[in-house]
Parts: structure tokens; sequence; C-alpha cells
């Protein structure tokens, strides 16, 4: 299970995620031109990613609060620190999630 200190440090993340996700859908859809200050419309497939990516975040903060956060929803064993400091709305440990990967490509 993640430690107290991993807790702290993933709903900080949580939450950095959340606002970085909602700031691209706030700023009318748009994100800037690269080398310009002009901005051009987000493609709806970016969109579709921001808001699916907040939903992950929103169901991370859900499991923090039911005692499930860092609980692989595969097998029940704890997904690892380092994992969720990559992935901090992980819901799969490495393996289950590489099983998971395997199946929905085949």
């Amino acid at each position: 299970m993640p430690t107290p200190d991993s807790l702290t440090r993933a709903h900080s993340r949580l939450n950095a995620w959340r606002d970085r996700a909602l700031d691209d859908l706030v700023q009318g859809a748009g994100v800037q031109e690269p080398g310009t200050t002009r901005e051009v419309a987000l493609p709806r497939s970016e969109a579709r990613r921001v808001r699916s990516f907040s939903l992950e975040i929103d169901l991370a903060f859900v499991r923090l609060a039911h005692g499930r956060y860092g609980v692989c929803e595969g097998c029940g064993a704890a997904i690892a620190d380092e994992q969720l400091d990559i992935q901090p709305a992980a819901i799969r440990c490495a393996a289950c999630q590489a099983a998971w990967d395997r199946a929905a490509h085949h």
C-alpha cells in the first residue's frame, strides 16, 4: 500500500494534473501555436482526451476517499509507489496493466 507521504504526493499531483486538463479546456478550447502568440482550436479528439483524463483523475480522488487508491483493480495487489509517481491515476499494477494492454490489442 502507498505510504502517507506517497498519498500526499499523489493528491498534489492529481490536483496539478486536473488543473492542467481543466486549463486546456477553459482556455477557449484553444492552444497556443508553437512559436507564436496565436491560438489555434483544440481538435475535438484532443478535447475528448482532456475530458477523459480529467475523469480519470476524479475517479482517483474517489479511490483515495474510499481507501482503494493504489490497489490494483485486477489482482488486488498494491500498485508500486514508483508507478503511482509516474501515473497517479493508475488503476492496475504493472503486470495487470501489461496483460490488459495485450488483451486490448488482440
